[in-house]
């Protein structure tokens, strides 16, 4: 049992007690004032020697206490004191020997001190050593002999109790890094501090390590013993193995080695100090190249690089195949700390094979010991990746992307990580130099064919469209010009590589392509520019060997050509500027659209070649009209519009909206057409026999070529080429579902072939079940006569087996019949309700920007009509939002005004139309239906009021409609109808009467 110590006195100071309490309070700032008032009390006049000498062994004593934060409350007391007793007037009482001989006595531990109690005095002495050195008492007399006296006892403690080796070496750590480098006095110090290490063989470890690199860096010029190395430097370059197996801090297996790592063979779940010390060395050699980089050693050239000494100590040591959990979890907590502080040039270098097999596996298994610090780790590089701003290391990002992709054998690795590292890298540094790292991995997989190149091949061309995104979303920003450049590049080199890839990656090209040509189209004027001169007709061209489609190509190209000319010759002549953008926007359409059929046409769509003759057949826009028409396109946008193309959905409505401005009725009318269609198989077969004869009734003009008024000289002007593209379709999705969608045209004529081999095969069967009968009765001598029935011979169990096999021909026949028929219902449903999708896109286009056109009230009954007879429910609300939208543009002053002279003078066709809306509204149907028909109805009235036909008409038409709720059983108005209108009257009538004045 150990004995309680002796009181110091027999006097209790109180106020000494309390100071002493609060020293261990867990608040810092508690423990701060009270080792404030312990100076003030300790070093006032009124206080004595032995007073202070009791003080000094009372906070001795108390580092020893594992109470609360007693040790750390302590020891920033007995630092202070001590530095404190070195300016005081008791300097000469108190000799740096009495202080270290009270330190010893009430930091031994006592007889018979086991556990708990003997690591705590262990923890005292180690925290005085500390506070003696950090006071600086031993260095005043520059008494070196009690200075050793304290190193060996540090020592001695490191190699007793090797979980206190970190400790002590922190300790020596902080007095060698805090040492001024004009500091010549301290030199024989920091000098046998090595040699004490070196004496006791602590030299060789993580703490020795740290120590020696701390004492070069305060003073480089120190004299330290070149023997304790085997290199003369602990990073020497021709050292590297055996530095990486003293950081893993353990020991040299031959005992012998005078050079050999001397380690504790002990672990702690922490990452030991010497790790960040060894790091910030390699960061100050690699900065010395820098401009803003010091050198701090002339033999920096000697010694390890980062990447050097990362791939000996951390990739192939502590993150090897064969190494424990437990050194994996300081490589991955190497990685992290690494991630978060080394410079980014070289952040590459820490990602190595092995560290990013560790991560991806310990992170993808949940339940293994390293998860949760790969998940840290994954979180801290992805942080760094984000705020870095890599000014310094333009290269730097695209270096990163190309050794993830080596190191993880070209997988996924944001998603095997939850992660988006990949993308952006993607989008930091220079572009250029990360797609030139891409182009290199995959030059290098090409000449192999195999799946698991394959698969590589496709990850890599999907990260090479991730960075074309990237630079897509920089067009409108300072790097536009550069970011135009790139897009062109990457789109150019998949345009044209697609034939030179392997047949298994150019569908994947094409899909590439097309996701890319639909985000530079959503990039807004900028992008849809770039889009049409990235996709030249004349580039196209340089890959198409068919003579026939190369003529089709050429004479668009010449129309190209002729459409630029005529759109720079009117922008010279056209002062007004409306009409200017109007007319520009027009052209972009049309080059859009020409652009856009080119592409299909090079993907191998063989219906584009057909759509490209029929455009190249309608008359091109007269640049000096000012509404010049764009009806004819209607259809073609249309055929687009049928096929289940993503790409298309993008880019179909975009080039409608820049045509949008020359539509007039008629061309509204193809578009409502499609609403007013069954949705079934013969709404399908109507809506497509349409379309061919609206294309067959398209007007022809064959004199536009010859009387251009341009020569062929002027024709042969090219567009700036020198950008190439890539554009990528899902042509095989797209062909097949193109022939899905295009099959109701002929429909009619496959189900007549269908339903006449059905039913000779339900004759054979027929025959089949009634042949035994017949020749039953034959067989009996019972001759059939031509006018009798011959189931009047048969007796009663032959009829009922003939009945039963009856019953299973028939039974067959339905079977087989009806799940055939149901497919092909909901086949052509789907089909129609997809097609009125695509118009009510096109409507909603048109609604946002030509809702003052008079021929916007062309969408207003067939939107109405729609939303009461469509069978389904997303047709009815987009039909009502689209109308509802219409009519919120409408307001006050802004709504379309009719020309009378081009219906009648008297306006009947206007009024026609308000009463079939009226019509509507007397319709049973839904409550969307009505509050629509309302809307409509009040919409419609404020175009006729304001196109001047008179107000009685228009209220004569409600007057109507009331008279006919009031006699007719079957009208079912309802009463929000009229309290629409009464509400709008009462808020319209300044505005009818300002009209009328």
């Amino acid at each position: 049992m150990s004995k309680k110590r002796k009181r110091d006195g027999t006097e209790v100071d109180v106020d000494l007690v309390s100071i002493y309490n609060n020293l261990a309070h867990e608040h810092e700032s508690v423990r701060l004032k009270a080792a404030q008032q312990l100076l003030s009390k300790a070093f006032s006049d009124a206080s004595t020697e032995d007073q202070v000498r009791a003080i000094l062994r009372r906070l001795f004593r108390g580092l020893s206490s594992s109470r609360k934060a007693a040790r750390l409350g302590f020891a920033v007391a007995l630092t202070e004191c001590l530095s404190q007793l070195k300016v005081s007037n008791l300097e000469t009482s108190f000799r740096p020997s009495e202080v270290v001989d009270i330190f010893e006595a009430a930091t031994e531990p006592e007889g018979g001190a086991r556990g708990q109690e003997e690591r705590d005095y262990y923890f005292g002495r180690v925290f005085g050593a500390g506070a003696i050195i950090q006071s600086g008492i031993l260095f005043v007399a520059e008494d070196r002999s009690l200075w050793k006296k304290l190193l060996v006892l540090l020592c001695g403690i490191a190699l007793k109790k090797p979980w206190l080796r970190q400790e002590c070496g922190w300790t020596l750590f902080q007095f060698c890094a805090s040492v001024p480098a004009d500091t010549a006095t301290l030199q024989p110090f920091i000098e046998d501090v090595i040699a004490v290490l070196n004496e006791h063989k602590l030299i060789r470890t993580p703490e020795g390590v740290a120590i020696w690199l701390a004492a070069k860096q305060s003073l480089p010029h120190a004299n330290l013993s070149k023997h304790v190395w085997k290199h003369s430097h602990p990073l020497a370059s021709k050292d590297v193995k055996n530095l990486a197996e003293v950081m893993k801090n353990a020991r040299t297996q031959q005992l012998d080695d005078e050079h050999g790592a001397q380690g504790s063979t002990s672990w702690s779940a922490s990452l030991h100090f010497a790790w960040a010390v060894v790091l910030g060395s390699l960061y100050q050699k690699h900065e010395q190249g820098h401009p803003n980089g010091v050198s701090t050693a002339s033999t920096s050239h000697d010694l390890i690089s980062f990447a050097e000494f990362w791939k000996a100590a951390v990739d192939e040591g502590l993150l090897a195949a064969g190494s424990s959990n437990e050194r994996k979890l300081w490589g991955i907590l190497l990685v992290a700390q690494a991630a978060s502080t080394a410079p980014a040039a070289l952040l590459c270098d820490t990602l190595s094979p092995n560290a990013l097999h560790v991560l991806m596996l310990a992170f993808t298994s949940e339940g293994r010991y390293l998860h949760k610090i790969a998940q840290g780790a994954l979180q801290q590089l992805e942080k760094r990746i984000k705020a870095e701003r890599w000014h310094s290391a333009a290269n730097a990002p695209g270096d990163c992307l190309a050794a993830i992709l080596e190191a993880t054998d070209y997988a996924d690795f944001d998603q095997a990580t939850k992660s988006k590292i990949c993308p952006t890298l993607l989008d930091k540094g220079d572009q250029r130099h990360s797609l030139s790292q891409l182009r290199r991995l995959q030059t290098a997989l090409r000449a192999h064919t195999d799946p698991a190149t394959i698969r590589k091949s496709k990850h890599l061309i999907t990260l090479e469209y991730k960075l074309l995104a990237a630079c897509i979303r920089k067009l409108d920003s300072d790097q536009g010009d550069d970011a135009k450049s790139m897009v062109a590049e990457i789109l150019g080199h998949g345009l044209h590589r697609i034939d030179d890839e392997p047949e298994q990656l150019r569908q994947h090209v094409r899909d590439r392509n097309a996701a890319a040509f639909e985000q530079l189209v959503k990039a807004g004027s900028s992008g849809q520019s770039l889009f049409s001169r990235v996709l030249s007709i004349q580039d196209l061209l340089a890959d198409l060997s068919d003579p026939a489609i190369r003529q089709v190509l050429e004479t668009a190209a010449k129309r190209v050509r002729k459409l630029e000319k005529a759109e720079k010759k009117h922008a010279q002549q056209q002062e007004n500027a409306k009409a200017k953008s109007r007319n520009s926007s027009l052209s972009d359409g049309y080059k859009l659209l020409y652009s856009l059929v080119a592409f299909d046409i090079y993907n191998g769509e063989q219906e584009s070649i057909e759509i490209m003759q029929d455009l190249l057949e309608v008359v091109l826009p007269d640049m000096k009209s000012e509404n010049p028409s764009t009806d004819p396109l209607i259809e073609i946008l249309l055929s687009f519009s049928s096929r289940p193309s993503r790409f298309l959905r993008t880019l179909t409505p975009i080039i409608f909206e820049s045509i949008a401005s020359g539509i007039s009725s008629s061309g509204i009318a193809s578009l409502t057409r499609v609403l007013a269609s069954k949705e079934n198989s013969q709404g399908q077969q109507e809506i497509f026999e349409a379309a061919d004869d609206a294309e067959s009734a398209m007007d022809v003009d064959g004199s536009e070529e010859e009387g251009s008024g341009d020569s062929d000289d002027e024709e042969a002007e090219e567009l700036d080429s020198d950008v190439e593209l890539v554009n990528a379709d899902h042509r095989s999705e797209e062909h097949s579902s193109d022939e899905r969608s295009s099959s109701g045209s002929s429909s009619g004529a496959e189900d007549d072939g269908e339903e006449d081999d059905e039913l000779a095969a339900f004759d054979a069967a027929l025959a089949a079940a009634l042949g035994p009968a017949k020749a039953n009765g034959t067989a009996n001598g019972n001759e059939e006569d031509p006018g009798s029935d011959s189931d009047s011979d048969m007796d009663d169990d032959q009829m009922m087996a003939l009945d039963e096999k009856l019953s299973e021909v028939f039974r067959a026949r339905n079977l087989s019949s009806k799940p055939d028929k149901k497919k092909a219902a909901r086949d052509a449903k789907d089909t129609i309700v997809n097609f009125k999708n695509r118009v009510l896109d096109l409507m909603d286009v048109y609604v946002k920007h030509q809702h003052l056109s008079p021929a916007a009230v062309g969408l207003i009954l067939p939107l109405l009509v729609s939303i009461r007879t469509t069978q389904t429910k997303q047709i009815a609300e987009r039909s009502a939002k689209i109308l509802k939208d219409l009519c919120t543009r409408c307001k006050g002053q802004n709504v379309p005004v009719l020309q009378l002279s081009e219906l009648d003078e008297s306006g009947s066709s206007a009024l026609k139309l308000l009463q079939d809306v009226h019509d509507e509204a007397c319709l049973e149907a839904s409550n969307i239906h009505s509050s629509a028909a309302s809307q409509a109805s009040i919409l419609l009235s404020k175009v006729l009021i304001r196109s001047g036909i008179g107000i009685a008409r228009v209220t004569a038409v409600y007057a109507a409609t009331t008279t006919r709720m009031l006699t007719d059983a079957k009208c079912k108005v309802q009463p929000s109808f009229f309290t629409d209108w009464n509400n709008w009257c009462v808020s319209a009538r300044v505005w009818t009467t300002k009209l009328l004045a």
